[in-house]
């Protein structure tokens, strides 16, 4: 597959033309820089429309602002907001062993929690993945135990429910039953009992750390009202789980604020059980997520690519690229974590045959690494202010930016298999 940007800006002869080959490029993830007015969404279409030639490819294309359009002949949009019927599934768990498993699924959702403005508290953490394992192990999820991990494998002896990935919903509904056994379960009293006599003890331990600076602190009292506590917890106790339930679950308190925060992220619409189902005979499905607010797009993003990922590691190393992934204002989606799903496709997925295309308005908005592994960089305009950043990043010589003319001319570098010629050629468009 071939994709003609133009020709050789000083070729008199308009014959040198800069042609991407999607065979021969050392791999098939590209990045494109413009600002505003630099046509940047033109070359977008353009890029994705020559993909979709290839019978063989699917191009996933993530639309941030709604203005990517392809003829329909070849694209099916689905747009998602909160009233919208399709959703993504976020704890389909993987039997992958290298990116798969409860832990690995777990700790990438309290990552994207944590990028957003839904960050979790330093108490709500432990609890969110406390009770994140015990609903995956009621599904039949375990998390030392690999085969496990396979939906087809049942490892459980006697199970009453059917094995299935829990959902965001199920999630909430799980925090919820474990506020309320807390609060008002059959082990209840225990567990007041128990809060009471742990918060006293703290006083306690401020008083002696008072009595030690010299302070005069009365500590008699709440010795005394200590130990009743404690013997009316024992006395109460009717199962013995309910020391284990307050170490996983802490308190009431914070299991109700996790789940006031579960209650919040299904609420955004992204996470239902409807999973979007495209046309499959149209090889262009675009994701029109402008209807979501940001923190919901990139969950959006976090969920898809990672589903799109693993899916293709299961398929297997492949030779050349066959799914594409187009992300619009990319710079929006970045994370310095080096477990982040980007850095992961940037570094690991072009051997299972995924080419990332990142369009944004300056490659200061990306890691080193990211711009190392992208064989293609397309440069449509740099404005002034991210001029010198770029320069230093792409080691060029920053007055060339200088000499973009918008939608008429770029500076392109395509790194081929067996060639040492890497530089940025300027281009007239074409």
């Amino acid at each position: 597959m071939e994709i003609l940007f133009g020709s050789d800006k000083w070729d008199n002869s308009g014959k040198k033309k800069s042609i991407l080959d999607t065979e021969k490029v050392v791999n098939n993830h590209m990045m494109l820089v413009g600002g505003s007015g630099s046509g940047k969404t033109y070359n977008l279409k353009k890029i994705i429309t020559a993909l979709s030639r290839d019978p063989k490819n699917t191009i996933h294309v993530l639309d941030v602002h709604g203005d990517i359009n392809i003829e329909d002949k070849i694209t099916d949009t689905i747009k998602f907001s909160e009233t919208s019927e399709n959703g993504l599934q976020p704890l389909k768990v993987s039997p992958d062993l290298d990116y798969g498993g409860v832990r690995k699924k777990i700790r990438s959702f309290i990552s994207m929690l944590n990028r957003t403005s839904r960050k979790l508290g330093t108490k709500q953490e432990p609890v969110l993945i406390n009770l994140m394992q015990d609903l995956y192990a009621a599904n039949g999820f375990y998390l030392g135990y690999p085969e496990s991990w396979d939906i087809k494998k049942e490892i459980r002896k006697n199970n009453k429910l059917q094995k299935r990935f829990p959902t965001v919903h199920d999630l909430k509904m799980f925090a919820e039953y474990k506020y309320k056994q807390m609060y008002m379960g059959m082990n209840s009293t225990a567990t007041a009992k128990l809060e009471s006599y742990n918060k006293k003890m703290n006083s306690l331990q401020k008083g002696l750390q008072k009595q030690m600076k010299g302070q005069d602190v009365d500590l008699e009292s709440a010795k005394d009202e200590i130990k009743d506590l404690f013997c009316d917890f024992v006395d109460n106790i009717e199962d013995g789980m309910e020391i284990d339930e307050l170490i996983k679950y802490d308190s009431k308190e914070v299991i109700k604020s996790v789940y006031e925060k579960l209650v919040t992220l299904e609420s955004t619409g992204i996470f239902k059980n409807k999973f979007p189902a495209f046309d499959k005979s149209k090889p262009v499905k675009r994701y029109d997520i402008k209807s979501l607010e940001k923190d919901e797009q990139m969950m959006f993003v976090d969920i898809l690519l990672e589903n799109i990922f693993l899916l293709a590691k299961q398929n297997g190393i492949k030779p050349d690229a066959d799914t594409y992934i187009v992300i619009d204002e990319a710079h929006m989606f970045m994370s310095d974590e080096d477990k982040h799903i980007i850095n992961i496709l940037a570094k690991e997925s072009r051997k299972f045959g995924i080419g990332l295309i990142l369009a944004s308005q300056s490659f200061t908005h990306f890691s080193n690494d990211i711009i190392q592994s992208s064989a293609t960089k397309i440069i449509l305009g740099i404005d002034e202010m991210f001029r010198k950043g770029s320069a230093q990043k792409l080691q060029v010589d920053i007055a060339k930016f200088g000499y973009i003319i918008p939608q008429k001319t770029a500076m392109i570098q395509i790194k081929n298999r067996k060639s040492t010629d890497n530089k940025f050629w300027d281009v007239i468009l074409e």
